[in-house]
């Protein structure tokens, strides 16, 4: 279990945390339905890579945390039913949020190769960055739901500041970026379809930074999944053990 895991690190670390030129590795969920009637039964996959919506192997042991938030914000667990995949029934309507946490990480470049670690526990290190990657799915249930932010523990999130219903194509989405807690301009977000992807590999459909108030809209141009990806970077607190933290936040939604 200890070399699947490691191996999975080393494949990100090597293919690096953020792509400017293209999507990178990323983490993501994929719901059966978006829009389900109270009672359907959803399933989740887990997706990783770069290639959305295609998916590598997800080693379980890299996984911290899966759950649901309910509209009321309370958090549920959710059923395992398969390796990388889960499930759940809403019993009421509102909005829903799958939401999964990456194990954090340290990747530093060594005179002969790139290791997992950091500046303390690999001692010839040049250079070292963390790694910390998380996931949301947005499940609208029943009609038009208000999705007011709910706050949470994850450093970087993507949030939806306005009432949240049944989007249409051509709809115009405001999101906010959030970085501990608070409004974060310049952050990096790009966004694509199910569609686009699978037919221009890597290609976003969209890509912009956050304003002063950390604000982004996002122009939904087709029907089916959708991808919306935020990314941050900031220095390392402690430069002897590490030089930068990479922050990346994935969230999918459905548009009917």
């Amino acid at each position: 279990m200890k070399k699947t895991w490691i191996t999975l690190l080393m494949t990100l670390a090597i293919i690096g945390l953020v792509s400017a030129s293209a999507q990178g590795h990323m983490l993501w969920l994929s719901a059966s339905n978006y829009s389900p009637r109270v009672g359907e039964k959803i399933t989740i996959d887990i997706g990783f890579g770069h290639k959305y919506p295609h998916t590598e192997e997800v080693s379980e042991e890299s996984i911290e945390k899966i759950f649901i938030r309910d509209p009321k914000g309370q958090e549920l667990p959710i059923e395992k039913v398969a390796p990388a995949k889960y499930a759940f029934s809403p019993n009421t309507e509102g909005l829903y949020e799958v939401i999964i946490k990456m194990k954090s990480g340290f990747v530093s470049d060594t005179p002969t190769s790139r290791k997992m670690g950091s500046k303390k526990t690999l001692p010839d290190a040049i250079s070292c960055f963390q790694f910390t990657m998380n996931a949301k799915a947005l499940i609208n249930v029943g009609a038009k739901v208000s999705a007011a932010y709910k706050p949470s523990d994850l450093p970087l999130e993507i949030a939806l500041p306005e009432n949240f219903g049944k989007l249409k194509v051509r709809d115009e989405l405001l999101l906010k970026v959030i970085y501990q807690g608070k409004p974060l301009s310049g952050a990096k977000v790009s966004a694509t379809n199910k569609e686009t992807a699978l037919q221009h590999e890597g290609k976003w459909v969209q890509e912009v930074k956050s304003d002063a108030q950390g604000m982004v809209r996002i122009k939904l141009s087709s029907k089916g999944p959708w991808l919306i990806t935020a990314t941050h970077e900031v220095p390392f607190a402690d430069k002897t053990e590490c030089d930068k933290s990479t922050y990346r936040i994935t969230l999918t939604l459905g548009l009917e």
